[in-house]
């Protein structure tokens, strides 16, 4: 028995040697049974963690790698003990107790089949909600359970259409933020308008989201933080959707009416400056500013698709070294990319058959992947900050929901609710501290 855990399970602990790249990846595909992991917390009186404990292992079950069971006792003292717990079908134990006067949780990963330790650790109790520092928590705990990333302490943000009191049929939005599991909902625009393309600030200290707001006479750029300020960033004439800002510089992109600009920050002059960098004979949307400068964004230009196999728009790079440009999907109607900078990555969504399905662009060997096969549009998709998730918008009919998917396993949940319709999502960075809506 013990040897089938250790050929089952191989590749999932950090600090086994032989987990290579060639089984790791392996892993990542496969469609394997999931572990099952013992959560103890000790003391067996101390509610608050047996608390933080459920929120951890709803975390660690999300991807469908793990099923977790709880339990309150006291930590083993002996290897016999562990034998004990391994002979009841746990591999692997991970054992929580307070520590530091109860500011930090210390936890414990054990490997039962070789009755060791693998690693222990001291997390600060970071915030002063309890789901915010098992998120933390989980952070902690994933990547020497996986030797993957996680995104556990991160916020997703959503458009969702409210009923206008008082007036019969019509609709107005309002903008959400949810933890990544899609609980703990708050809003973060409340005031009722026509609000798309949402974008989080990369600014792990100051937590904010920028998106379009639809106006009388035109779509502007707003912004909003956590302490309930609601901002305009650019009200420029036409239409402004979608917009992308560097970590690295104080440089940004931003689509206007079908033109891509630049916008460039002097801090020293205190000076901002505007240019047109993509500008031709179609419509040219969806910007995202990579790290290197270079720009990922959808474009029916003729002048730029012909090598493409196909009418509709594409996902395009264009280089900020010498200006070119590069078509990454020559055929098919293509829109929505999301870069992710963990793996250099594309999402993004083509039409096959009347539907929206989700695809992968890998550019170091120039070839994508369809992911989603099921009846529905997917749209809009965004990535995780550990490139393992995407969440997205699934339509069909009059369903609107807001879903995300763990793109290797192929496993989806959906955070919004059937009769709820909701659009736009955008994922967050990884927080150090996750944050929460200030109400005054």
């Amino acid at each position: 028995m013990k040897a089938q855990y250790l050929v089952g399970f191989f590749c999932m602990l950090v600090n086994i040697s032989y987990a290579s790249e060639i089984k790791q990846s392996l892993y990542e595909h496969a469609t394997l049974k999931a572990m099952p992991l013992l959560v103890v917390v000790s003391p067996e009186n101390d509610t608050e963690l047996m608390s933080v404990a459920q929120i951890l292992a709803k975390n660690l079950e999300r991807s469908g790698q793990f099923t977790v069971t709880l339990k309150a006792t006291r930590e083993p003292s002996k290897k016999s003990e562990l034998d004990g717990l391994f002979e009841k079908g746990y591999p692997l134990q991970i054992f929580l107790q307070h520590d530091d006067g109860r500011k930090s949780i210390g936890w414990r990963l054990y490997d039962v089949a070789d009755q060791r330790l693998v690693k222990g650790k001291k997390c600060t109790k970071r915030g002063a909600l309890a789901h915010g520092y098992a998120d933390n928590l989980a952070d902690d705990i994933w990547p020497v359970l996986t030797n993957q990333p996680s995104s556990f302490s991160s916020k997703l943000a959503y458009v969702k259409k409210k009923n206008v009191p008082g007036q019969k049929d019509r609709q107005r939005s309002q903008v959400c933020v949810a933890n990544s599991d899609g609980s703990h909902e708050q809003l973060i625009i409340p005031q009722m308008g026509t609000y798309v393309s949402l974008y989080w600030h990369h600014d792990k200290n100051n937590p904010c989201i920028f998106c379009s707001e639809f106006t009388r006479y035109n779509v502007r750029f707003v912004s909003a933080n956590f302490h309930g300020q609601k901002r305009t960033v650019l009200d420029l004439k036409g239409t402004c959707v979608g917009i992308s800002l560097s970590n690295e510089t104080n440089k940004a992109v931003y689509c206007r009416s079908g033109t891509i600009w630049e916008y460039v920050y002097d801090p020293v002059q205190m000076q901002a400056a505007h240019r047109v960098l993509i500008a031709n004979d179609g419509n040219n949307v969806s910007p995202t500013l990579l790290p290197s400068g270079d720009v990922i964004f959808c474009s029916d230009a003729p002048s730029l698709l012909h090598s493409a196999k196909s009418k509709g728009p594409k996902i395009i790079k264009y280089s900020a070294r010498d200006k070119s440009t590069t078509l990454l999907t020559k055929d098919g109607y293509c829109v929505g990319p999301s870069y992710a900078k963990a793996t250099g990555k594309i999402a993004y969504s083509k039409k096959l058959n009347g539907e929206m399905q989700l695809f992968v662009y890998d550019p170091a060997n120039h070839t994508d992947v369809q992911i989603t096969f099921d009846h529905g549009n997917k749209i809009d998709c965004c990535w995780s900050p550990c490139g393992k998730y995407l969440v997205f918008c699934y339509r069909n009919g009059r369903i609107s929901r807001i879903a995300v998917m763990h793109v290797g396993l192929k496993k989806r949940y959906y955070i919004t609710q059937a009769h709820e319709y909701c659009t736009s999502p955008a994922w967050s960075p990884v927080y150090d501290e996750v944050p929460s809506i200030i109400t005054r």
